[in-house]
């Protein structure tokens, strides 16, 4: 199969199309699109035209499939094969939707055609470095003072030290919401670990974690090894990673809000094979 990273998508509304569309998609592609909208949006996803090989609820060959978030392991929506009528719609929980086209080795059709958009007030200005650290949204003109401005989450750092925090910190942060870092440290430095210190933890509190948590993982991304999931006000310990790699991601329901987290990391000398190098 033929992987590759389609899109970003970061403007309130748009359009994703199959390759080649409304010709003969290729065969044996995986092609997916991240929506992202503001924290606290949600985004609703229109078929407007889906003409697959297969039939049925099984699509085993060639499918179009809506998850509700970016992380690998999120919950399926729908997935689609064959025909649907128009106008066919799913809606995200929170404020992002991975859409994923795969096809196999043989027989093609005509493909698809989606809409997307995310319930952002009319004159939002939305700003996304989809592979960057944070989010504006502003709304056009002034009330004189300052700037309707909500700071967002999430992204690849490149770093051996910093900060990272939840959005609106130290404010209440936003309900619906999904955030993910990939924090990559020691590039080309040989081999170290990375040590992850919480310093201040406010979050929504219940047995399992089910509503607001920060879940680490000691990897690239929700594959690798899970370090804990962590909510309500204790402090989680300090964590030490086995390579170079560390991926945080931050989830909130839609009730109950808190403080939110702040946390810092540093690199240090280990004792890891780290045979993963970022050039």
């Amino acid at each position: 199969v033929f992987k590759t990273y389609c899109a970003c998508l970061n403007a309130p509304s748009g359009t994703i199309t199959s390759p080649n569309y409304p010709n003969l998609y290729p065969h044996s592609r995986l092609c997916h699109w991240e929506v992202v909208a503001m924290p606290g949006r949600r985004v609703t996803l229109t078929i407007n035209d889906l003409r697959l090989e297969g039939s049925g609820t099984s699509c085993l060959y060639d499918y179009v499939e809506v998850l509700n978030g970016l992380a690998a392991d999120a919950p399926r929506l729908q997935r689609f094969c064959g025909t649907v009528p128009a106008g066919t719609q799913v809606e995200s929980s929170g404020n992002t939707m991975t859409v994923v086209f795969r096809t196999d080795a043989s027989v093609s059709n005509g493909g698809f055609s989606a809409s997307y958009s995310t319930d952002q007030p009319a004159g939002e200005k939305t700003l996304i470095c989809c592979g960057g650290q944070m989010s504006r949204g502003c709304r056009r003109g002034s009330d004189g003072h300052t700037s309707d401005c909500v700071v967002g989450c999430g992204g690849v750092i490149h770093a051996d030290s910093g900060t990272i925090k939840s959005p609106n910190y130290p404010q209440n942060f936003p309900a619906n919401s999904e955030c993910l870092w990939h924090i990559i440290f020691c590039v080309n430095k040989g081999c170290c670990v990375f040590v992850l210190r919480f310093n201040r933890f406010d979050l929504e509190a219940s047995s399992s974690c089910r509503y607001d948590y920060v879940a680490v993982y000691d990897g690239q991304d929700t594959a690798a090894p899970l370090m804990g999931t962590f909510c309500g006000s204790e402090l989680p310990p300090k964590l030490r990673s086995s390579s170079n790699h560390l991926y945080l991601v931050f989830r909130t329901d839609s009730s109950v809000s808190g403080e939110g987290w702040r946390a810092s990391y540093s690199q240090t000398l280990g004792t890891a094979l780290c045979e993963v190098r970022v050039n």
